[in-house]
């Protein structure tokens, strides 16, 4: 996994401000975390693989 980013709204604000703190945290060791209270909710997955790995995993197998 390359990325992972999420942006995440759970549609209570009280939810919303428990969760602040460990995503401050995720953010803070590892990056791509945000809680908002706007209502938005995105989730980015960025992967990538080369056949070489796929191959190799096969071969250790």
């Amino acid at each position: 996994m390359k990325k992972l980013h999420i942006d995440m709204d759970t549609g209570n604000c009280i939810t919303n401000a428990k969760l602040y703190p460990l995503f401050a945290f995720l953010n803070y060791k590892f990056g791509g975390f945000n809680i908002n209270f706007d209502g938005r909710t995105k989730l980015l997955v960025y992967l990538e693989n080369r056949p070489i790995r796929i191959l190799t995993s096969f071969i250790n197998f």
